[in-house]
């Protein structure tokens, strides 16, 4: 893989953990309200659940983006961070699958709306699962020239940015389970 595209990667991974984590830490409420739904659980468990995500989205992203853009610190140090938040991504995607299957029609809580759990939102996770994969297998090198750097980071912050809005952007309101319920009870 080119450079350029090594460098892509963990840009794009830092930047939708990093932004998911700010989008908790700024809604806190609202985001252990849809944990608390999504695991069955009391408000305690759900307020310390949702905080423990959010420092990991947080502390993940941030920790790929600064070693990513480190003074050239080398591969073995990428390798850290990158695993975890492909971890991250495995187990936000695993989370999203098994809600899908056994209890549709729950909200995702990811991209800081309040869309329900969808194929997209799960290909999304997928994704990032892949891509967190290929950047730990190929330990990717950030490249330090500045206009590569630019190229990448605009690169980044646009592929970031169709990830993140993904599956709010293909979430059909009038299909959603609980839109069809209300339309079913209006009826005659």
């Amino acid at each position: 893989m080119s450079v350029l595209f090594n460098s892509v990667i963990p840009l794009v991974i830092a930047a939708l953990l990093a932004c998911g984590g700010l989008t908790h830490l700024r809604h806190p409420l609202v985001f252990r309200e849809i944990i608390s739904v999504q695991v069955r659980s009391g408000r305690a468990f759900a307020a310390v659940l949702a905080a423990g995500v959010t420092f990991a989205e947080l502390t993940t992203g941030f920790a790929v983006l600064v070693v990513a853009l480190g003074s050239g610190i080398g591969p073995v140090p990428t390798r850290l961070p990158l695993t975890a938040a492909t971890g991250l991504a495995g187990l936000f995607a695993i989370h999203l699958t098994v809600l899908y299957r056994r209890r549709p029609g729950l909200p995702c809580g990811c991209s800081g709306a309040s869309h329900e759990i969808n194929t997209w939102s799960i290909g999304r996770a997928f994704v990032l699962l892949a891509l967190g994969a290929i950047a730990t297998a190929t330990q990717p090198l950030v490249t330090h020239q500045p206009e590569q750097l630019v190229i990448a980071s605009l690169a980044a912050v646009a592929l970031a940015d169709v990830l993140w809005e993904l599956p709010a952007a293909m979430h059909d309101p009038m299909t959603s389970r609980q839109v069809r319920s209300l339309v079913e009870v209006r009826r005659p």
